[in-house]
């Protein structure tokens, strides 16, 4: 293990967004600015992976929540919690902005490339449709099964949304703007799904709040539901709180704190741990580079470490 560089921000850089790699400039990532910063100087920030430095960043004045990139590779699509940016991605320059009719605090969004975002809050109710070009919103209830931990896309047509509360699977037709329940299974607290048709999900309990403080928190338990609908469940003495599909299919990584376990799914094992620097929490593993971005303790989430494992 080997720290490759140091950098503290001006601001908290722990929000909504993980990092995220430029698909067309595979040597930058890009952060926002999180938790705590002042809503007046919050900025999507562009990095360079090999020294850290600051390489462009745009002023957007709201928490970023999620990007997408045109498929062109000329703009950047930046969802914040009210507003979407158009934000051409060579200059980080803004070119357009949209305020109205869109839905606020999106944590989870997929695009069809021809102008529609399908997008959910991770308590939402609703499914949400923004197509930019046309400067219009659709939506679609999900009725009792609400929240969201994640959307896949299929196709163009067809997006799965991961309805974590009451365990459910959905497939949203976007030509139809209907659902259909793909997989009901256990209350789950993050999910994913691989080319073969295997679906992971990391287990989890909610519980009933008052005043809207319902909470659905992780337990230390996997479960595969392959895709002939065989069920295992996996149970682990440590804690984690995301999972993480290898980029071969083969593994899954467990990520909790300063650690990352990796579970082998073939041999049901853990055959691997990763432990980030002393003091640090893992912010973001790049699996394809072999790098970990960490966030140091009492740096206000400020000053993050990269470390070549």
């Amino acid at each position: 293990m080997k720290i490759l560089w140091e950098t503290t921000f001006k601001n908290s850089i722990v929000g909504i967004l993980p990092p995220t790699t430029d698909p067309f400039s595979p040597d930058e990532f890009y952060l926002a600015d999180g938790w705590t910063s002042m809503y007046s100087s919050m900025r999507l920030r562009r990095i360079s992976f090999l020294s850290g430095k600051e390489t462009a960043n745009v002023l957007i004045r709201s928490m970023v929540r999620c990007l997408y990139f045109s498929p062109e590779g000329k703009s950047i699509f930046a969802i914040a919690d009210s507003k979407i940016f158009k934000i051409n991605r060579e200059t980080l320059q803004i070119e357009e902005k949209f305020d109205k009719s869109i839905p606020k605090y999106t944590d989870f969004m997929q695009s069809d490339d021809m102008g529609n975002f399908i997008m959910m809050n991770y308590v939402g109710k609703t499914i949400s449709v923004f197509n930019h070009q046309q400067n219009k919103l659709l939506k679609k209830k999900v009725t009792k099964n609400d929240w969201c931990c994640n959307i896949i896309k299929e196709d163009t047509d067809n997006y799965l949304i991961f309805s974590s509360k009451n365990g459910v699977v959905q497939r949203y037709n976007l030509p139809n703007n209907s659902l259909e329940i793909v997989l009901e299974t256990q209350t789950f607290h993050k999910g994913t799904k691989d080319k073969k048709g295997n679906f992971y999900f990391q287990l989890g309990q909610f519980k009933t709040g008052g005043m809207n403080t319902d909470t659905l928190n992780p337990l230390n338990q996997i479960l595969i539901v392959s895709a002939e609908k065989q069920q295992k469940t996996y149970y682990f003495e440590f804690d984690f709180n995301e999972i993480m599909l290898s980029n071969d299919e083969n593994s899954l990584f467990l990520i909790g704190g300063s650690k990352i376990w990796q579970f082998s799914i073939k041999k049901e094992s853990i055959i691997n741990e990763i432990t980030a620097p002393k003091s640090t929490s893992i912010l973001h593993f790049f699996e394809e580079k072999q790098l970990i971005l960490a966030i140091a303790h009492a740096s206000g989430d400020k000053k993050i470490i990269s470390v070549n494992i």
